[in-house]
């Protein structure tokens, strides 16, 4: 009988299910400030979209931004203005990291950059100054749903407003890893597309029970009046599941 349940349930899983089992996920799991190294950062470019992606890699596992750079949806003067202000806050996203791993700017981090096609055929730009380059990261929870909005996942992911240096240090030159640390494990939001998701809202919940000990249950976090995003609460460990 045994046998016979170990096979069916297995005949039941799609194919990407069934590769996946038994591997083990080298994604980073914990929120907090981490030293960190950048693998690699590319743009990749379509003629209908383009996208940057930044990996890094820490001791403790990878993580990484990827961001689509915003188009038009149409000719209006507000579709127009709201792609800019998306672009800008990217940029300018960047720009704080560039300066947290030591390079001066934009014009500095694309120089050298290679060009090249990627399996599927589109264009891809490789910066490689940024390559080697180390920094702190700072790491808190974002839960967000599946495509089908009906299981929510835990993830970690960057804050891009609180780079350091190398060393720890911020713009002002003070040392903020602990202050960065501790506010980053308090810290535990929805995607602010989800917020409204049952399912995200009931895992926000569960992972602030268990980060109370289990000893009770805890209503999903405010809405934040200023982003409409639900505001942090205490942080608890990551299962695989949520990788």
């Amino acid at each position: 009988m045994a046998t016979n349940f170990l096979l069916n349930t297995f005949n039941e899983k799609s194919i990407t299910e069934r590769e996946n089992l038994g591997k083990t996920s080298d994604k980073l799991r914990e929120p907090g400030c981490h030293l960190a190294t950048i693998k690699d950062m590319y743009i990749t470019e379509t003629d209908s979209w383009s996208k940057v992606d930044v990996n890094f890699t820490t001791d403790k596992g990878t993580v990484n931004i990827s961001e689509f750079n915003s188009t038009p949806k149409d000719d209006t003067t507000e579709a127009v203005a709201k792609a800019e202000a998306a672009n800008n806050r990217l940029q300018n996203s960047l720009a704080r990291m560039f300066k947290a791993a030591g390079l001066k700017d934009m014009a500095t981090a694309a120089a050298g950059a290679t060009e090249s096609k990627d399996a599927k055929g589109r264009t891809t730009i490789v910066f490689t100054k940024p390559t080697g380059k180390k920094l702190y990261i700072t790491t808190h929870i974002e839960i967000q749903s599946d495509k089908d909005g009906i299981k929510a996942y835990a993830n970690c992911v960057i804050d891009t407003f609180k780079y350091l240096d190398k060393t720890g240090l911020n713009g002002m030159k003070i040392d903020s890893r602990e202050a960065f640390d501790t506010a980053a494990k308090d810290r535990r939001e929805i995607y602010f597309r989800d917020d409204k998701n049952p399912a995200c809202i009931a895992k926000l919940a569960q992972l602030n029970e268990q980060a109370m000990g289990g000893t009770s249950a805890a209503p999903a976090a405010p809405a934040n009046p200023g982003t409409g995003m639900p505001t942090g609460v205490p942080a608890a460990p990551i299962s695989d599941e949520d990788i």
